[in-house]
């Protein structure tokens, strides 16, 4: 497997094990998946593990919670850079932020691995999934841009809303 069909692959993968979980109350077994690597779980909610090379996602399933939400985030190097929220019943991201934290983050490799998430869950720059034209984070001159939103300081950037 390879980057360009690594993350559309692991969506795939953990809305499947995740709609499997919900409707058989079952943990899902890993070696069904491509994808998936590890499957851990509490009480409280369940954990779906994938990467590849430096790129790691994890995925937290709330079984305690009462609109079932699940969160997911995509690591570089072991530096977090995106994070998705969605609810399960609704299938819909309810919530897509991304992270630069520090002039670390401002690299071109993490800005082809938003791009490659982007397109992956059709992050669109009118902030809806599927409408409008894919989001699109880039560097030029040392100064990073998300859509056209200049990154002038670091932090949490909410691309994607309800």
């Amino acid at each position: 497997m390879n980057l360009t069909n690594f993350y559309p692959q692991v969506r795939a993968d953990h809305a499947k094990a995740i709609k499997g979980l919900r409707d058989s109350q079952a943990l899902p077994n890993h070696r069904q998946y491509k994808s998936i690597k590890a499957v851990s779980s509490s009480p409280d909610h369940v954990r779906i593990y994938s990467w590849l090379g430096n790129v790691s996602i994890e995925t937290i399933y709330n079984l305690k919670d009462q609109h079932k939400t699940c969160k997911t985030e995509f690591k570089l190097f072991n530096n977090l850079i995106a994070t998705l929220e969605s609810k399960i019943g609704a299938g819909y991201i309810q919530k897509f932020d991304v992270h630069i934290l520090g002039y670390n983050w401002l690299s071109r490799t993490t800005f082809k691995h938003l791009n490659k998430i982007f397109d992956a869950y059709e992050v669109t720059t009118s902030g809806r999934s599927g409408i409008g034209q894919t989001l699109r984070a880039y560097t030029k001159k040392f100064i990073g841009y998300l859509g056209t939103q200049e990154l002038s300081e670091y932090g949490v950037f909410n691309v994607m809303y309800e």
